[in-house]
């Protein structure tokens, strides 16, 4: 009986409740050994979760994915304000930009991770694809201080939004869910990062540690949330 307790509450970490019990109940009719019964759960557990697998590392590439257009504009900004000896960080677009660029960033770890997991017809990854290449084409343009390309951007991603959680309410509220949840796991590696560049030694093998292992556990938290969500929402995927 404890094997099968057991068995059933790791595979309903990975699937739902019933559909664990499902899956024991036909495991424990088969009269498997221990070793080949353990075995087939591990399977199974892998089956539904190696899309995360996946997904986590390619979400990771997500920030370059945005990164590199984006600081390939920022650099001539930077250049710009160096020649005239201006201050970028009282540049209120460019902050603006940043943040944009961050949201974006977070957005597409979600549009990656559903890609990954649900495919390219769930709604949930058509919004969080619409959203991000709308919030990083705002990011883009207010980096290139294009103003008014920017807020029109910004306006119609808003629009876009309001006509998607209108039409798709429980997609909808798992992507921003999801966002917002991204956001504040962003701000505690950003924090982790922080305190361990002002306390600890640059050269320090913990530094080197903290860096790669809390981006990592970041990710692992996002498909966490987005999963949970989507599940919580019942959100039915394609």
């Amino acid at each position: 009986m404890d094997k099968l307790r057991t068995s059933e509450w790791l595979v309903a970490r990975v699937t739902s409740t019933e559909r664990a019990e499902e899956i024991i109940g036909d495991l424990a009719e088969q009269n498997l050994t221990v070793a080949h019964y353990w075995v087939a759960v591990l399977r199974i557990c892998l089956a539904f979760t190696w899309r995360w697998i996946v997904g986590v590392p390619a979400a990771m590439l997500s920030f370059l994915m945005l990164g590199v257009p984006y600081f390939q504009i920022l650099k001539p900004q930077v250049e710009l304000a160096v020649s005239h000896g201006h201050d970028l960080e009282h540049d209120r677009i460019i902050k603006l930009s940043l943040y944009l660029f961050l949201s974006s960033v977070a957005l597409a770890s979600i549009m990656v991770l559903s890609l990954t997991r649900y495919g390219q017809r769930s709604v949930v990854t058509r919004l969080a694809a619409v959203l991000t290449f709308t919030i990083s084409g705002s990011a883009f343009a207010f980096c290139a201080h294009q103003i008014t390309t920017g807020v029109a951007i910004l306006v119609a991603a808003a629009l876009l939004s309001i006509v998607a959680a209108w039409r798709y309410r429980r997609p909808a509220l798992a992507v921003i869910a999801t966002f917002l949840g991204a956001s504040g796991l962003f701000f505690v590696w950003s924090w982790l990062v922080t305190l361990a560049a002002f306390h600890l030694s640059p050269a320090s093998p913990v530094v080197s540690l903290v860096f790669p292992l809390s981006w990592l556990a970041m990710y692992i938290g996002i498909a966490f949330l987005l999963s949970r969500s989507t599940r919580w929402l019942r959100v039915v995927v394609d």
